[in-house]
């Protein structure tokens, strides 16, 4: 490691975890909000650090619920593994920073995991928050298996989590396919300026509607669940190879999937707490 990510590194250890008021001030926000329901925190366990996986809600706006589960059981928040685009806005950036949220650099989760930290890691990163229509729930992970490597190296047990909810706070009325429909689209593209802003079409915001023709968020109800923790390095029998860490993340995969199932069954199930909600949240 260089000078400078040695020092990024020593930074972002020194990290401490916000007072328990400026937590659960922030927190409170979104479980007033969202009025979210959580199952399986009995699979969190304050006395080993392990690896919480999640899929991104659109815009990633429910993603900070699944961070109440957590803090109520373990008495900790986690730390956020954020795209880089974060930090580069002014303001936003020392907002996400003091929430503990770290850039995905290899090194730095590195020596997160070192120091036995656990961590919250969205595979999906920028181009799941952008998610198409036809995307609801759908784990859009690309070809990305880092995060199973660094487990199987660091012997870190992955705990899968299922956010179900976060994709209906928003209708989308125009996605990234929309937009390559239209000649501004198609000569964005041919320019190559979407390779260079957008990372393609990854990065191309869907146009959405929340409340109404607004761009209010419907505080529809979020269910978060919690699966038990996954030894990857079990699954891989150690092994650090395209094939086997591929293996160990359909794994991961397919239990997100199942959690995500039964979170929406059991919010499809769950009786409406106000009919103001209900009414904002079909609107």
């Amino acid at each position: 490691m260089s000078e400078s990510e040695y020092e990024e590194l020593e930074k972002v250890l020194s990290w401490e975890q916000p007072s328990k008021e400026a937590t659960e001030r922030f927190l409170s926000l979104f479980r007033f909000y969202f009025s979210p329901t959580f199952h399986g925190t009995e699979n969190l366990d304050a006395s080993r650090p392990t690896m919480y996986v999640a899929n991104h809600s659109r815009y990633s706006l429910a993603d900070p619920v699944l961070m109440i589960g957590i803090y109520d059981t373990v008495g900790e928040v986690p730390r956020g593994l954020a795209d880089r685009m974060h930090f580069k806005v002014p303001l936003f950036r020392d907002f996400v920073t003091s929430l503990g949220a770290v850039i995905g650099d290899r090194e730095l989760v590195r020596g997160l995991l070192r120091a036995r930290q656990s961590i919250v890691v969205f595979p999906g990163g920028a181009r799941e928050v952008m998610k198409k229509r036809n995307e609801n729930y759908r784990l859009v992970w690309k070809e990305r298996v880092g995060f199973v490597r660094l487990a199987v190296e660091m012997n870190y047990t992955i705990t899968p989590v299922g956010v179900a909810g976060g994709d209906d706070c928003f209708d989308v009325i125009a996605d990234a396919d929309d937009y390559m429909d239209t000649l501004v689209g198609r000569w964005l593209h041919r320019s190559g300026f979407l390779d260079r802003f957008a990372r393609g079409r990854d990065e191309l915001p869907p146009l959405v509607r929340g409340m109404g023709l607004s761009v209010i968020p419907k505080p529809v109800p979020i269910h978060v669940s919690y699966g038990k923790p996954i030894d990857v390095a079990e699954l891989t029998h150690g092994s650090t190879t395209d094939s086997a860490l591929f293996a160990a993340r359909e794994e991961v995969a397919k239990q997100i999937d199942l959690l995500v199932e039964q979170g929406l069954a059991a919010r499809a199930e769950q009786k409406p707490t106000s009919w103001l909600r209900w009414l904002l949240g079909r609107s």
